[in-house]
């Protein structure tokens, strides 16, 4: 955790409250991967819209829409003897997405986000809308 801890504060603003938040959610998510079934081996997110950009002062809020594509393994058993490792790729497109920024010396660096990591229409049963 040290080591996320300090990639998570090259990246964002010198906050401790804010960083220690961030650490705090990505170690949540971990320990529900790891007594979850499958576990997500590739992540990425493309941005595929820019919505709008809001500058204010050494700020900026971003609001865009994105396409996020993601790998994710598994273990399928027929009976307890047998077990085989699946792989599925799924892609999604969130809905409205937002990103905070802030010009620390001469670097954008993050500030909050409000992201999306799973496909929350698909998993109620709903589409999901392509922009």
């Amino acid at each position: 955790m040290d080591k996320l801890e300090k990639e998570l504060k090259l990246k964002m603003i010198d906050n401790e409250i804010i960083v220690k938040m961030q650490k705090d959610m990505v170690a949540s998510y971990l320990q529900n991967e790891d007594i979850s079934t499958s576990v997500t081996t590739s992540f990425n997110r493309e941005i595929i819209k820019i919505k709008k950009m809001v500058f204010d002062e050494d700020q900026v809020t971003v609001t865009f829409y994105s396409k996020v594509e993601k790998e994710v393994k598994y273990l399928e058993s027929n009976n307890e003897e047998e077990e085989k490792e699946i792989s599925k790729k799924t892609s999604f497109n969130p809905s409205e997405e937002t990103i905070t920024l802030k010009n620390v010396d001469g670097k954008w660096k993050v500030v909050y986000a409000d992201l999306q990591y799973q496909d929350y229409f698909a998993s109620h049963g709903m589409t999901t809308m392509v922009y």
